[in-house]
């Protein structure tokens, strides 16, 4: 018994403090206005409340003192992934699919697979602890009432599939952001979609050197790695909603009535971008919304929900993606580049400065830099 005496240390009060941040998340998650992407956030949050309060028992040695809740987080790791795929549909105004369940599949699979494990006494379960965190300790041999692994696949589901999964998600996810969003929530879906790469890179290369108690390689990362990163990963969360109220809200509806429908937005998206394909009207420094809602035959309200929504920018940003994606153009393409302030006059720019701002804002360069690097 005294090799097990339970005890806190700088790591296990992080663990805890991020299980008390999680709990916050969820009361203020469930206090918002209901939505779909919302049950998908919590969702995400409960799970990340049962790796961490696993990870805290496992390392202060209090799992010796609740051995039934040992492994008790696995299945819930197998949900991460679908979690943040459901709040990604949701948040980028896609129908949700009645397929959606089967993302859960996995979890659902492992977890009756393992049903047996968590049948077993608690003399197994202490023995299994023992075993599992604390090989070098003796202890006598305790037998399982029923078969835990039959197949022998837990470690590598746990480990290597579970990495697998994660890395999955996580370039799946990426993909969806590409395709369906830009501007700010983009940023915000970004953060998430690396959030869930990464967790899989740190849980591949702090556990995936031992596979069922077999050493397959030296793991790269210390082992607390995989126990502190969902606590890190609540904090950053937390840190987000509190610098920006509506960061887990639903996608604002602020033209709900003027009366802008899915078909009439989808041909007026594409009337737009055809004009400024081929017509650049952003080119002139004085365009203006009003203008823009003349050429598609819509009131400035309505283009600027048409934009909002559709493009998921405002109307400036617009203009400044367009006015930056035709300068790359005549800076890697034109042989005889005019000077700069006649470029930028060009460009529907008021000045120098405001161009190389402005451009080096978006891409990291000037354009003299990015002519040179760029140039056919």
């Amino acid at each position: 018994m005294e090799t097990f005496q339970a005890e806190l240390d700088w790591l296990s009060t992080l663990i805890l403090c991020g299980i008390l941040q999680c709990l916050g998340l969820l009361y203020v998650l469930w206090s918002k206005p209901k939505w779909a992407g919302q049950l998908a956030l919590l969702g995400l949050f409960l799970a990340l409340l049962f790796l961490q309060v696993e990870a805290f028992l496992i390392h202060t040695g209090y799992l010796y003192y609740t051995p039934h809740l040992l492994n008790i987080s696995a299945p819930f790791l197998l949900t991460l992934g679908p979690f943040t795929w459901w709040y990604f549909l949701s948040s980028t105004r896609q129908d949700l699919p009645r397929t959606l369940w089967l993302h859960f599949l996995p979890a659902l699979l492992y977890f009756f697979y393992s049903f047996f494990f968590y049948l077993q006494p608690a003399q197994y379960k202490i023995y299994a602890l023992i075993v599992q965190f604390h090989g070098h300790v003796e202890v006598e041999r305790v037998f399982p009432i029923w078969k835990t692994d039959p197949w022998g696949v837990q470690g590598w589901v746990i480990v290597e599939g579970a990495s697998l999964h994660l890395l999955s998600y996580g370039f799946l996810t990426w993909l969806l952001i590409g395709k369906k969003t830009a501007g700010k929530h983009q940023v915000r879906l970004l953060f998430l979609s690396c959030i869930l790469a990464c967790a899989g890179m740190i849980m591949l290369l702090s556990e995936g050197g031992v596979i069922n108690g077999v050493d397959i390689y030296s793991s790269l990362l210390p082992d607390y790695f995989p126990k502190l990163f969902s606590s890190v990963l609540v904090y950053t969360l937390s840190i987000l909603m509190l610098k920006n109220g509506d960061y887990f809200g639903k996608p604002k509806a602020r033209y709900r009535k003027s009366g802008l429908q899915d078909g009439l937005r989808q041909r007026k998206i594409q009337q737009l971008l055809i004009l400024f394909e081929q017509e650049k009207p952003f080119l002139q420094q004085s365009y203006s919304l009003t203008q823009l809602a003349d050429h598609l035959s819509l009131s400035p309200h309505l283009t600027s929900q048409l934009i909002n929504e559709g493009l998921q920018k405002k109307f400036f940003e617009l203009i400044h993606d367009y006015r930056v994606k035709e300068a790359k153009v005549q800076l890697a393409q034109k042989a005889d580049l005019p000077k700069m302030e006649y470029l930028a006059y060009e460009l529907g720019y008021g000045s120098k400065s405001a161009f190389y701002a402005a451009f080096k804002k978006e891409t990291g360069l000037t354009p003299l830099q990015y002519r040179k690097q760029n140039r056919f």
